[in-house]
């Protein structure tokens, strides 16, 4: 928790020029926010391949009536 008159270290996280506001978060809050990410970015599962497509409908076919005729 902050006091009055503390003296902190803060970086600017946005500006809303509509509102005239400037958002600001402590510095060493961001910096573990970052390090989290980078953390996740890290162990994160290795991502699938997109799935491989089991061809055209006249593949299917074809191959359904190759195999009827043996």
């Amino acid at each position: 928790m902050l006091e009055a008159g503390q003296e902190i270290t803060v970086k600017i996280d946005g500006v809303d020029l509509e509102k005239k506001r400037i958002s600001l978060v402590p510095e060493d809050y961001t910096a573990k926010a970052e390090e989290e990410k980078a953390a996740k970015n890290e162990y994160a599962p290795p991502k699938e391949s997109a799935p491989q497509s089991m061809g055209t409908l006249g593949d299917l076919f074809q191959a359904q009536m190759k195999g009827k005729k043996k």
